[in-house]
């Protein structure tokens, strides 16, 4: 049984092993995700044979650090009372959380780099940066059917180079793959 919807983890780190200068001493050096709340941050479970999100067409490369970058987000059938949940990362922090009555989300790269300044705006040729974005998008509400439904896909944005590759329905839901 998949329990759907939004889900929140709570990180606590503590380091009690061998640095390059020795090892460490009580009290133990601790902290949590950068950029998360006190270490909780969201995580999204999509039924398995659920359909991805529509992402309206965008050009394969952009130029974040010239200003934001649009995304208009559409579920694969009509809902009631939709909700967009985003998260946005780069490797080793969450840039930004939220969530939305809008189905549109604007990635403001010079935004964001006022609070995690390790963003890169420009790369040595001055363009978008090197980093690897990584756009997650989660859509509730409820369907004609009166059911509560969610609908989830992610983009990843790899210096100004745009990776969303078409998305289609599983063929068959009994193939995809379960973590347990």
């Amino acid at each position: 049984m998949y329990e759907t919807g939004i889900w929140k983890a709570k990180v606590k780190l503590s380091f009690d092993g061998l640095t390059s200068a020795g090892p460490v001493q009580a009290p133990y050096p601790t902290g949590d995700v950068l950029g998360s709340r006190e270490g909780e941050f969201n995580f999204y479970v999509v039924s398995p044979n659920a359909a991805p999100l529509i992402l309206a067409p965008m050009p394969r490369f952009v130029r974040p650090a010239d200003g934001p970058v649009a995304f208009e987000i559409t579920p694969p059938l009509a809902l009631t009372n939709a909700v967009l949940t985003y998260t946005t990362t780069m490797p080793g922090f969450i840039l930004e959380e939220g969530t939305s009555g809008a189905l549109t989300y604007r990635y403001d790269a010079q935004k964001l780099a006022v609070d995690s300044p390790n963003l890169d705006l420009h790369d040595e040729e001055g363009f978008a940066g090197a980093d690897t974005i990584t756009m997650s998008f989660f859509v509730s509400g409820t369907d004609a059917g009166g059911k509560q439904r969610h609908f989830a896909r992610q983009v990843v944005l790899q210096g100004e180079e745009l990776l969303m590759p078409a998305q289609k329905e599983p063929a068959n839901s009994q193939r995809r793959r379960v973590a347990r």
